[in-house]
């Protein structure tokens, strides 16, 4: 089971997430994205909420857990 589907995120939110695990701001994110950083801010706080989890940081340790290089774009 991918971690897409074990916490239901959207692509939206999986799209989001390649790029926090890149280090990218929220800034940065709504600017690639052409979307506003509320928008991000949502996306991420639902993020957080699915998967049980309070910052970023503590997202990342829980992706890095996996084997994120043996998982495809589209499996992530």
């Amino acid at each position: 089971m991918y971690l897409t589907q074990c916490y239901q995120w959207t692509a939206r939110e999986s799209e989001i997430i390649r790029y926090i695990i890149k280090g990218d701001t929220t800034k940065e994110i709504a600017r690639k994205l052409s979307i506003t950083s509320y928008t991000i801010q949502g996306h991420l706080k639902s993020i957080l909420s699915k998967t049980n989890i309070k910052t970023r940081s503590k997202l990342i340790s829980l992706i890095n857990g996996w084997d994120v290089k043996s998982i495809s774009k589209n499996q992530f």
